[in-house]
């Protein structure tokens, strides 16, 4: 495309990924192509709005990890045809997203108001509190939705959304989508039989239990029930069993660059061969990690993912974003240490 790129454009390709066939055939390439250019268009804020993140959370919490990243193709075309959701490109307010994992409740109360304080948040729909009021399907964060200027894409009140949580929350969201990975499934996204959901949900009570937050409606309350409900249904699906076999199972191999502070890192992730390819970028060559970004989400098949996150170290990527090499032993832990309370 020539010249800068409109919101309206945006939203008109959005809307027939929304309805087309097939999103992902070539007829559907110039859509796709758009959908690329709206991403690269949000590059100042996914740039920026960790930084400021940074100096938000670490002044109440010095051992909170931030990080950022871009939404994936396969994320956002799905989202866009989602039913009932009726979702518009140039609304969508995860293109940017950061993540800030804190220590504890305490943390993520007192980062999450800092937030509104400091940033544009959207009005009304800006904030939501998933720990005060959690989803049916166990998880626990706060969501911020902010609002950044791009002024070299030529665009104002970009979106950026910013989950704050704690590490235990943290290890349940990641175990989640472990879980999704080996089995196929979907519970992330509503997915997955009645019995799978309803078993994280009743594992996110017993964290909640242990952070003293709300629990899902509709679940035990009381710890020998939750503990003899959640092991009968492991009987049943032996899903912390699957967990463990594959748990920490994904062999990474550096291929680009060295952490030096603050970068780039393009994980292409291969669960079906057990392996995540590392690229690691310079923030001065985010133009050269954008193109093989998209680059790779093209070639990417099967089991594979493909993510471009912001990270200040290798530390912070592998707190942030432990499911690159499945590493989930502090959700298997905690489950344990849960389940063995009673005996």
């Amino acid at each position: 495309m020539s010249g800068k790129l409109s919101k309206n454009q945006a939203k008109k390709a959005g809307e027939f990924l929304a309805k087309c066939v097939n999103p992902f055939g070539e007829e559907a390439s110039f859509a796709r192509s758009v959908v690329d250019e709206w991403r690269e268009a949000h590059k100042e804020v996914f740039l920026e709005a960790p930084e400021t993140l940074k100096d938000i959370s670490y002044s109440i919490d010095s051992r909170a990890v931030v990080v950022g990243r871009l939404k994936r193709m396969d994320t956002i075309v799905g989202k866009l045809r989602r039913p009932g959701l009726n979702m518009k490109l140039n609304e969508m307010c995860d293109i940017v997203g950061c993540r800030v994992i804190a220590s504890d409740i305490e943390a993520v109360r007192q980062i999450s108001a800092a937030i509104e304080n400091r940033l544009n948040v959207k009005p009304e729909t800006g904030v939501k509190d998933y720990i005060a009021h959690p989803k049916l399907n166990g998880y626990r964060s706060t969501h911020v939705i902010s609002r950044h200027d791009a002024p070299e894409a030529g665009l104002t009140n970009l979106f950026c959304e910013t989950q704050v949580r704690t590490r235990l929350q943290h290890a349940w969201a990641t175990a989640l989508e472990t879980y999704d990975v080996m089995s196929r499934n979907t519970l992330k996204f509503g997915g997955g039989s009645e019995k799978e959901k309803r078993l994280f949900a009743l594992i996110s009570n017993a964290f909640a239990i242990k952070e003293g937050s709300p629990l899902v409606p509709e679940t035990p309350a009381s710890r020998g029930e939750l503990r003899r409900e959640i092991a009968s249904l492991n009987n049943e699906l032996f899903a912390i069993e699957k967990l463990r076999a594959c748990s920490d199972s994904v062999t990474i191999v550096p291929r680009r660059g060295n952490f030096s502070g603050d970068a780039l890192c393009l994980m292409v992730i291969d669960y079906e061969i057990q392996k995540t390819d590392l690229f690691v970028y310079d923030t001065v060559d985010e133009v050269e990690a954008n193109q093989m970004y998209a680059k790779s989400e093209r070639m990417k098949k099967g089991l594979q993912d493909v993510l471009l996150v912001r990270v200040a170290s290798l530390k912070a990527l592998n707190e942030a974003y432990p499911n690159y090499s499945m590493d989930i032993a502090r959700f298997l832990a905690e489950v344990d240490e849960f389940l063995c309370e009673g005996r």
